[in-house]
């Protein structure tokens, strides 16, 4: 039994950083093949992102990094108390992926090796960071959700299934390290933003 449980926890994270890389491709390919279009709301959201962090200002690159780490953590909070959630929820790491690819995309493409060490000095570490506090905390609540999911279905009780104060230590614990990345994120741009002009 324990052994089947692991390999379906395996199988969900496994599934859950697929995603991921699948959305990363994605997003890749999407820019590059819409690389000379400039009026779409994508370059508006390109080029805001790159003033924020050639501003070399702390709090516009702080706030929008760690805000948006935690919508999506309280996205899958919600998700993971709905027996519903667990396809809202795979969807998350799949378009995070995808915004990820994108401006890698863009940046490498557009920027050639300024952009390289552009995203190597300012983005790559807390990039990583917030995408794996987001794959692990997805991989969590899935699972919760299949439950419910599964008690809904053959109709049992699943209250022994929720423990809200497990959920919730979950959401501070990987907020904390979206918080932590969001931190550096903005530390970074203040100190080598204005170095990267765009």
């Amino acid at each position: 039994m324990r052994k089947r449980v692991d390999l379906q926890n395996r199988l969900v994270t496994y599934t859950v950083f697929g995603l991921y890389y699948l959305g990363l491709i994605l997003g890749a390919v999407y820019a590059a093949g819409h690389r000379g279009e400039q009026n779409n709301y994508f370059w508006y959201y390109i080029e805001s992102f790159l003033q924020n962090h050639n501003a070399g200002s702390f709090l516009p690159v702080f706030s929008v990094s760690f805000l948006s780490v935690l919508g999506l953590n309280l996205l899958l909070l919600i998700c993971s108390f709905s027996c519903l959630g667990a396809p809202f929820i795979l969807m998350l790491p799949l378009l995070r992926g995808i915004s990820a690819g994108m401006v890698s995309a863009v940046l490498y493409l557009s920027y050639g090796l300024k952009g390289l060490l552009f995203e190597l000095f300012l983005l790559l570490l807390p990039t990583v960071v917030q995408a794996l506090e987001l794959l692990l905390f997805a991989a969590d609540t899935f699972d919760t959700s299949v439950k419910l999911f599964r008690c809904a279905l053959l109709h049992r009780s699943s209250v022994a299934l929720i423990d809200p104060r497990k959920a919730l230590q979950g959401f501070v614990l990987y907020s904390s390290a979206g918080l932590a990345a969001a931190i550096l994120e903005g530390f970074f741009a203040l100190l080598l933003g204005p170095v990267f002009r765009f």
